[in-house]
């Protein structure tokens, strides 16, 4: 769990600091990955993770309660979060899972969680000059911890119901012997 906690924390720090530059980094990385160290199955959890997640970021910049930074400078010129926000799902989907799988075992302790840890994060992309937050912090930290507090009880529901799936699942191979 904590080799993923620092994977996590390496890949969002380079998308807060350097953007869409870092967006085929993290790609890379996510394939190579994947390929390694996931099983068909848990695609599903990522995909899914990783549309939720961007979606969210969406509706927040559409209703002007975040402001990303697009190469440099804060501008609203796109219908979706940029792919910088979209590469940190991508990170977390990857890393994610021993994470909900421990966190599986109490609703109070995701919820704590999800009040605290992503709400943190972006108030840390602030500070780095990744976003802006138009409503004042309180507001923005009580708004964060209420979508999370719907989402990583999802992610960890989702989880838990595709580790139980009964299809077979086998690491994917890049070449068959």
């Amino acid at each position: 769990m904590l080799y993923n906690l620092v994977i996590f924390s390496i890949l969002w720090l380079a998308c807060v600091l350097f953007g869409n530059m870092a967006v085929p980094f993290v790609v890379l990385f996510s394939v190579l990955y994947f390929l390694k160290y996931k099983s068909i199955s848990d695609l599903n959890l990522i995909l899914f993770i990783v549309a939720l997640g961007g979606l969210a970021d969406t509706i927040l910049m559409h209703f002007d309660i975040i402001e990303y930074r697009y190469h440099n400078e804060f501008q609203h010129n796109s219908s979706v979060a940029p792919l910088w926000m979209w590469a940190i799902w991508l990170s977390f989907a990857i890393s994610v899972k021993p994470f909900l799988q421990w966190l599986a075992q109490s609703v109070w302790v995701q919820l704590l969680f999800a009040v605290t840890a992503p709400a943190s994060a972006y108030f840390i992309a602030q500070q780095l000059g990744a976003m802006k937050f138009t409503l004042p912090n309180s507001e923005i930290f009580m708004l964060l911890g209420m979508i999370s507090a719907v989402l990583i009880p999802l992610f960890t529901a989702i989880q838990k119901w595709t580790d139980e799936d009964k299809v077979p699942t086998h690491k994917p191979m890049l070449i068959k012997n």
